[in-house]
């Protein structure tokens, strides 16, 4: 009997931990909190790789290597999605609520671009240095994907309520 009221208070705080966990992530104000961060962190990403970029001040160092080599190329590309992944998080948490979506859907929308938004540029970076973590970058792309599937739902939603309201005033 004990073993069983057991299992069910550890299932309960599994359940506790991740309703919160999507909570927080779900949340307008943490979306825009994660994006402003993303985006500073992309200026000073790019202000880091332009010391050494087009004959800059410092020689480029040895681990990066030239141009076209791929830990430069991840190191770019790390910088991109930062300032990306930042204006879609910072897009969607200003319009989340036009949408006309339910709250829980809303929330998984926002939840999975701060995901997106924190893994993406964090796994490019770290490929850098450890190759076997480029096959963990599917995991913010399906993230990201899904984030906006949501978000094209709602606007489409959002334009067909819209039409519809302009039809009636017609």
């Amino acid at each position: 009997m004990s073993e069983t009221v057991l299992t069910a208070s550890r299932r309960d705080l599994r359940q506790g931990f991740l309703a919160r966990l999507v909570n927080a992530f779900g949340d307008a104000d943490f979306s825009r909190a994660i994006a402003l961060t993303s985006l500073f962190l992309g200026a000073a990403s790019g202000l880091v790789i332009g010391l050494w970029s087009f004959g800059g001040p410092l020689p480029e160092p040895a681990w990066v290597g030239g141009y076209s080599e791929l830990p430069r190329r991840l190191i770019r590309l790390g910088h991109i999605a930062l300032f990306a992944l930042g204006m879609i998080n910072l897009m969607l948490a200003r319009q989340h609520a036009g949408f006309g979506l339910p709250e829980r859907t809303t929330r998984l929308a926002l939840a999975a671009m701060n995901i997106g938004n924190l893994l993406m540029p964090a796994l490019l970076f770290a490929t850098v240095f450890l190759p076997a973590m480029k096959y963990l970058l599917a995991a913010p792309a399906l993230a990201v994907t899904l984030a906006l599937a949501i978000a094209a739902h709602g606007g489409w939603r959002q334009w067909g309520t819209a039409a519809r309201l302009s039809n009636l005033g017609g």
